[in-house]
Parts: C-alpha cells; structure tokens; sequence
C-alpha cells in the first residue's frame, strides 16, 4: 500500500511539473555598450501557461525567431541590484559577438530605462515546433481596415488631445483619417491581428493607450474583439509543442514593463509584469 501511495504521489508530481519555459533574450544599450540579460517568463504546467523560471539558473535557451531556431544562449545567476525591473533577470554568459541578435537599435521595443534597442527574442527550452499557424505580415483590406477603424471609434468615444504641450486636455471629435492603422499580421487561419492608435496627442506626460497601440483580433468570420493594449507583438510560435502557436507581447505601459503570453487559440493569457520605480 505504502509503495503504492508513494507511485501514485510520483505520478502526480510528475504531471504538476513544467515541461516549457520561456524566457525573453533583452538588449541593453548603454554608456558601456550593447549587453544582454535574459528575462525567464514563463512556464507550461499541465495544460496552463504560468509565470515561472527554471528549476536552475544554469541553462542554455534556444534562441527563436519566425518560427526557427537560430541560436542558443547560455545563462547564470543574475547578482540583481534590488530594482523592480529586474524580477525574472538572468545573467548571459555567452559572449556578446556570440549572441544573436537582430536588426539595427530603434525605439520599437524601447523601454523606461533602454529607449533605442534591437528586437528580443523569444528563447525557449522545452518543446519548441516552430510556427504552425505561420503568422505573417500582411495588409488588410480597405473594407477590413475600415471595421477596425470603426470598433476603435466605438470604444474610444472621448478623446482628448492638446494643442501644445502647455495647454489643457481637449475633447477630441477624431475622424477615420486620424486612426493609425500601424501593424498588421495574418495566419494561415485566415485570423488577423492589427495595431491601431490616434496621432500624436501633443499633451505634456504619458499619453493613453489609445495614442500609442490597441491590438485587435479578427477571426475567420471577421468578428472583432479588442485583444489588449499597451504593447507589441514580439513573436508568435508553438512554444509548448501543442500543434498550436502561442503569441508573445511586451508591455509598453506607463510605469510598467512585461510581457504576455496568449494561448488556446487566443483565448487564454497571462501577464509577467514589473514595475520601473
């Protein structure tokens, strides 16, 4: 009985226990010049992704782009400095001109304390099998383009801008012309993905969501949901081995730092965020 008991203990562990991570490979551009931090984000357990690292700082992540693997990185303990922006930090120990990296620095992927980067990459250790819903840069119809215009409309009814930095918040009667249409993406499900924001807002501190990205979700009857916003598509691919891709964005907030991972078919999510101060 006893050894039993023990089996089936065992057994229940096992299933409790995560067979993915995924961890971000940051940039740092600074004084000193370009660096790299991983930042471990997720894990899969059982059948939900949650936030987590590895069981040992000691790892070596593949390095994942498009749907294929172009690399790996090699990662220690993180000697953190006490910040809140280094929750989920680990120190790369593969040399800098042995990391992959992509692109030039922009500010696409900036953040509080880095404003020009180059694009992170989504590492992963675990099952990692590509991108099977291959979800690609595209451009939507006009008349798609014009339902997304008008769900953004519905949902952002007061805007409010200013006519210089100095001057009070105004309310805003925005036209179609002054919604953004910024980033779109499609899969081989016929399911888009597109990015739209107002122009700029003039006004002096953080400008709202609505001025910088909202993610809408079209599915393949041309339904539209608001998806989030906030943030930018990093990567999308089947992190966890399911036959299905998994989106990942980071948080471009106020104050606020992260990532998110979508899944089941986009219907489930979960956040990993921290605070700059």
């Amino acid at each position: 009985m006893i050894k039993l008991l023990l089996l089936l203990s065992l057994v229940a562990s096992a299933g409790n226990a995560a067979n993915s991570f995924l961890g971000i490979l940051e940039n740092r551009n600074r004084d000193e010049g370009l660096s790299f931090v991983v930042r471990a984000v997720f894990k899969k357990v059982d059948k939900e992704w949650k936030i987590g690292m590895p069981p040992s700082s000691k790892t070596e992540w593949s390095v994942t782009s498009d749907g294929e693997t172009i690399g790996s990185v090699e990662t220690s303990e993180y000697k953190t400095d006490g910040k809140l922006s280094s929750e989920g930090l680990l120190k790369v120990d593969t040399p800098v001109e042995e990391t992959p990296q992509a692109g030039v620095l922009s500010e696409e992927f900036g953040t509080w304390t880095d404003l020009k980067v180059k694009r992170p990459f989504v590492l992963t250790k675990g099952k990692f099998k590509g991108d099977p819903e291959q979800w690609k840069k595209a451009k939507p119809s006009t008349e798609l383009t014009e339902s997304v215009v008008s769900e953004f409309k519905k949902k952002f009814k007061d805007a409010y801008k200013c006519k210089n930095p100095d001057s009070k918040f105004e309310k805003w009667d925005y036209a179609h012309s002054d919604v953004k249409i910024e980033r779109s993406y499609k899969s081989n499900k016929d399911i888009w993905l597109i990015r739209a924001h107002l122009k700029e807002s003039n006004c002096d501190g953080p400008p709202p969501d609505y001025f910088t990205s909202v993610w809408y979700l079209i599915d393949s009857k041309g339904s539209i949901s608001l998806l989030n916003t906030g943030s930018i598509l990093v990567d999308a691919g089947d992190y966890d081995g399911d036959g299905s891709s998994e989106l990942i964005f980071q948080i471009q907030r106020y104050n606020r730092g992260g990532y998110i991972i979508y899944w089941d078919n986009l219907k489930k999510n979960t956040e990993f965020t921290f605070s700059y101060h």
